[in-house]
């Protein structure tokens, strides 16, 4: 195993892993992170509805098979406290 950013040419892989490990997470336009993590620009009303200030993905690679088999990120969220 091999750890890599996810990319354009892992997205789609990725993607299908979280679907199956949270089924109904991937197509929900609640959370397009992983797309949203390579397309900033086209997801910015996201960004800034979400907080969102940064966002990182990278995949784990079976050595074998190329396919990705795991996932972790990195995301900074901006929280306002209400009294």
């Amino acid at each position: 195993m091999y750890i890599e950013s996810l990319s354009i040419a892992t997205l789609e892989q990725a993607i299908h892993l979280r679907e199956e490990v949270f089924p109904g997470v991937s197509n929900s336009s609640d959370s397009p992170s992983l797309a949203a993590s390579l397309y900033r620009d086209k997801y910015a009303q996201w960004f800034s509805d979400s907080g969102t200030t940064q966002l990182k993905y990278w995949v784990a690679i079976d050595e074998k098979s190329f396919q990705v088999i795991g996932s972790t990120s990195f995301e900074c969220r901006i929280f306002t406290v209400v009294q």
